[in-house]
């Protein structure tokens, strides 16, 4: 339907570092892009990108990923933006770091699921602050599956945090008892089990496909042709 895919395929090496590489572009008009990029993303393991390869290369010499930033840096000498575009820069900032965090989630680190659930946080805020300048049905859905992430994300949060700062202290206060030792390691059964389901989520089409959903109204703005 006029979608040129490009498909880049081989590996990033940085000295004697060196890993495997996969990239998709798409060009075509808007509208088929994106229609194109969510088949993509439900029928492959493909997710929105969030770095350049340059980037990637850099880190994988050991310059390291830049953190994305939830400011919105604003030219000097350019003219200055509207409400709609700084929202834009934005929605596209927070979006990509919940794509970028979610192959870091694990049991192994509480860190990618509180920074997760931050971002999510701060997208949803945002629509709320600029809902007069960036409203509409587009934006609204996504609210929806941006809080229904936010439910999959909090219980392995409350599971981090209760074995890091009760389950420590009930440690601390009674340390050879053999019933807070059974309790610990059932909460820790649990933990383990919820981000095994967290995990396939993230993992699978529906994540997949609100990343590239997340994307494409960063880049599209429908609340500019709502108004319009």
């Amino acid at each position: 339907d006029g979608v040129v895919a490009e498909v880049l395929l081989g590996r990033l090496a940085a000295g004697e570092q060196e890993r495997p590489c996969c990239r998709v572009r798409l060009a075509g008009p808007a509208d088929d892009v994106a229609t194109a990029a969510r088949r993509l993303a439900g029928a492959l393991p493909a997710r929105a990108a969030t770095t350049a390869l340059a980037a990637e290369a850099l880190a994988l010499a050991g310059a390291g990923l830049p953190e994305p930033s939830a400011q919105v840096e604003m030219d000097e000498d350019a003219a200055e933006p509207t409400a709609g575009e700084a929202f834009a820069r934005l929605f596209a900032t927070l979006a990509a770091t919940l794509v970028r965090l979610a192959p870091d989630v694990g049991p192994q680190d509480e860190e990618p699921v509180h920074q997760m659930r931050v971002a999510v946080r701060r997208l949803r805020s945002a629509l709320r602050i600029f809902h007069r300048a960036a409203g509409g049905a587009a934006l609204a859905e996504a609210d929806t599956r941006l809080g229904a992430l936010a439910r999959l994300l909090a219980p392995a949060r409350a599971w981090d945090v209760f074995l890091g700062t009760t389950g420590q202290a009930l440690v601390a206060a009674l340390p050879d008892s053999p019933e807070v030792a059974r309790l610990l390691a059932a909460a820790e059964h649990r933990r383990r089990r919820i981000y095994a389901a967290l995990q396939a989520h993230l993992a699978g089409p529906d994540f997949r496909l609100l990343g590239v959903d997340l994307a494409v109204l960063a880049v599209q703005r429908p609340w500019e042709k709502d108004e319009a």
